[in-house]
């Protein structure tokens, strides 16, 4: 089966994640796409947030190593294998993505340019419960949408309390 390599944002804003219902898969999904040719992943999950949701993001996490050159890109929080037998609404042949997937916050907790129009803010509380109710669709949240949102709720809590205790927020 051939493969295509894709990203995945999880945005985070407020211990909220932004979702939509993808109609084409018929679930509940973050932001994210596929990589194009010539493109790094990094670049990648930052444009495909932009062109789905309006935002520009940064990415929440540090490099992994402390050298200089070469120059370092960030290390996705998870990959994984997806297969499209129906495709994936671009492209209608069967094929799996290879999704990296990263987590992300909106850039300087701005949500200026933010495209409301088919995406759903989602609180922690309701991924807990497994069951997104908005937008006209009311479904389960897959498993691996409802970990890695919780873990990247997580993480955006732990690097806003780096950032009081370090003095960046007032």
């Amino acid at each position: 089966m051939r493969k295509h390599f894709t990203v995945t944002g999880f945005v985070v804003h407020k211990n909220e994640i932004v979702l939509h219902w993808h109609k084409h898969v018929k679930k509940w999904l973050p932001p994210g796409g596929h990589i194009e040719l010539d493109e790094d992943p990094i670049s990648a999950v930052h444009r495909e947030v932009k062109e789905e949701t309006g935002l520009n993001i940064q990415i929440l996490g540090r490099l992994p190593y402390d050298y200089d050159a070469p120059f370092q890109l960030a290390r996705p929080e998870a990959m994984a294998i997806y297969d499209m037998p129906s495709g994936d609404g671009s492209l209608k042949d069967s094929h799996q993505h290879v999704d990296l997937i990263y987590f992300c916050e909106p850039e300087n907790g701005a949500l200026y340019g933010f495209h409301s129009d088919g995406w759903l803010w989602v609180d922690e509380k309701t991924i807990q419960s497994g069951k997104v109710v908005g937008l006209g669709h009311s479904a389960e949240i897959a498993q691996d949408v409802q970990e890695l949102s919780l873990k990247a709720i997580e993480r955006y809590k732990e690097r806003k309390m780096l950032d009081m205790e370090q003095g960046l927020l007032s």
